[in-house]
């Protein structure tokens, strides 16, 4: 199922660029991550969901968020729940 997108448009300052280290060709990218990246640290989607959204991989999202200070909020019931899905996946 592909989830459905709203387009926007707005104007932004040259010099804006500069400042999100963003070029003319990537600036829609690092708006979309600099999204995400905010939506993920007030709690509003997970991880997942924000990889998604940006369309990058979760590895590329942990190094994005790192640059912004931002942690995984891993808890030991994820970790047993990788545990378990690994296991899993051994056993095959």
């Amino acid at each position: 199922m592909t989830a459905k997108s709203v387009e926007i448009k707005f104007k932004l300052p040259k010099s804006i660029l500069a400042v999100m280290g963003s070029t003319e060709t990537n600036i829609e990218q690092s708006v979309m991550e600099t999204v995400v990246v905010d939506l993920y640290r007030r709690r509003q989607i997970s991880l997942e969901k924000a990889a998604e959204i940006a369309g990058i991989p979760i590895w590329r999202l942990n190094q994005i968020l790192a640059k912004h200070d931002i942690w995984l909020d891993y808890t030991a019931k994820d970790a047993e729940q990788d545990w378990n899905a690994l296991r899993e996946v051994l056993k095959t």
